[in-house]
């Protein structure tokens, strides 16, 4: 349906995506030299009427396609194949694990994490506060494969992931793994 004043700019990204056939967080809208937001805010308090011509700028989708290893040693690692953002603040990581059961089972991939320069293990190491790090845990994965005495293949799912950030670590599993640094804005 059409727009109100009341309604959030959110709702015309929205629509204005769904109209260009593209992502919506992958849009931006300018009126003028200005960009349009807050999302949040109303149309009105945003300066809008109606008639007003914007203009849309549409970045791609980011996508890392072999990012590297997360490593425990030479029989115990995690292969990240694909880095993928997949919504607004949310990044997919398609990887497989491998392990030979010299050291036991495969760690749970949902134990895995993304975090900030912060906090990686060496600034941990370094005696910086771990209350200031943001860790994300996985929202939730999917398995092509379970056998978690071998080979876990799948994806996991990160959201509220900080526009902020451009780049992050992935580590796989509880303990043990390396960090792998991901660019998650082209520079």
């Amino acid at each position: 349906g059409g727009l109100q004043g009341t309604d959030p700019a959110s709702r015309l990204i929205k629509q204005a995506a769904e109209q260009l056939d593209v992502p919506w967080f992958t849009l931006t809208l300018c009126l003028g030299p200005q960009v349009l937001g807050p999302m949040d805010r109303s149309l009105q308090d945003l300066g809008l009427s109606g008639g007003e011509v914007l203009a849309a700028v549409v970045r791609s989708q980011r996508v890392i396609e072999n990012p590297g290893v997360s490593r425990f040693n030479s029989k115990y690692h995690c292969t990240v194949s694909r880095v993928e953002e997949v919504e607004h603040c949310t990044w997919s990581v398609s990887f497989e694990v491998v392990g030979d059961m010299s050291l036991g089972r495969l760690q749970d991939p949902k134990a895995s994490c993304l975090c900030a320069e912060s906090g990686s293990m060496r600034a941990q190491a370094r005696g910086h506060a771990s209350g200031s790090t943001v860790r994300l845990r996985p929202e939730s994965c999917s398995f092509e494969e379970d056998d978690r005495e071998r080979c876990i293949r799948g994806t996991l799912i990160f959201a509220g992931v900080p526009l902020e950030w451009g780049e992050a670590y992935f580590t796989f599993g509880e303990t043990g793994y390396s960090t792998l640094k991901l660019l998650l804005k082209e520079t």
